[in-house]
């Protein structure tokens, strides 16, 4: 018992560490420099002692930039705080479509998008204001990717605190990753995909493909149609709910420290039998699907 939690505490100890590195890389790459946050002019008169905290100031982001898709094999982009959105439209080009509302108590500079093509990859980030001003207020900022639905590449975004959502793509490589932000995904055909969220959801609905995601502390869905490939995943305190073909083929490996493990399939065990442990084989299939937790219950049923 003491061994687990000491387990688990380490586990969230290194995801912590690792987690922050990836936020201030991301703010960094944004264009934010947390000293301004000391050198700024922390002036809070205004606020009359502290009862009454209002938001003044509001102002409005409608940037737009549009690309040839012929000459793109690679969507790279990384944002701070906006949520990522992939929407296939009957098109001929890539457009990019930064927008949403901003609020302060305090000076607003608003932030941009920046793009340039490289190498034949598309690179877009949105450069976040440098000289932040301690205040009060709030955002909703959105960056929506409208591709052709013939676009077949590569598609890389990463976000520090938004969503990344996408659906109805079939394409080569996909990854998408977010700290505190959630993942979701649904009719998505990659040849391999890589997911990570450390602490949010990560949902994924009727893909194909070769498939490995990782959780920290949200939980992890996965609903596969026919054919699928080699599945890895992976959470520290979230639930894993994988939900199969109903006459799917693969090898499993399981394995929880706390939790619990329920399979809807047959399975030929290989070596001893746990209740926290279950590898063996359900008919005679190559695929491997590989799930694990330290804190969260795995479950692995059929489609209906």
């Amino acid at each position: 018992m003491f061994k687990d939690i000491r387990k688990i505490v380490l586990w969230l100890f290194i995801v912590m560490i690792i987690s922050f590195s990836i936020s201030i890389a991301l703010f960094r790459d944004s264009g934010v420099n947390f000293r301004n946050f000391i050198d700024s002019d922390n002036n809070f008169s205004r606020f009359n002692g502290g009862n009454d905290i209002s938001v003044r100031l509001r102002d409005t982001i409608n940037d737009q930039k549009y690309f040839d898709m012929e000459a793109i094999d690679e969507i790279d982009m990384g944002t701070a705080s906006a949520d990522i959105r992939f929407i296939p439209e009957d098109r001929d080009d890539i457009k990019a479509h930064f927008y949403g509302n901003i609020s302060s108590s305090n000076k607003i500079v608003l932030s941009h998008m920046a793009s340039e093509i490289k190498n034949r990859t598309l690179s877009i980030k949105i450069i976040y204001n440098k000289n932040i001003s301690i205040g009060f207020g709030s955002h909703n900022l959105n960056l929506d990717i409208y591709l052709p639905k013939e676009y077949s590449k590569n598609i890389a975004a990463r976000s520090a605190s938004g969503d990344i959502i996408l659906e109805s793509l079939n394409i080569e490589n996909l990854s998408l990753r977010s700290v505190s932000g959630g993942v979701k995904s649904k009719s998505v055909y990659a040849k391999k995909s890589v997911l990570e969220s450390t602490s949010g959801n990560i949902k994924v609905e009727d893909y194909r493909g070769d498939l490995s995601a990782k959780t920290v502390s949200g939980d992890l869905y996965l609903n596969t149609s026919s054919p699928f490939e080699d599945i890895y995943i992976r959470s520290i305190s979230g639930d894993v709910r994988i939900s199969l073909p109903s006459n799917a083929e693969f090898y499993l490996e399981s394995k929880t420290t706390s939790g619990k493990i329920i399979c809807d399939f047959p399975i030929s065990i290989s070596g001893r039998l746990s209740d926290k442990n279950i590898n063996g084989s359900v008919g005679n299939g190559d695929n491997k699907v590989t799930t694990s937790t330290v804190s969260g219950d795995i479950r692995i049923s059929k489609n209906n």
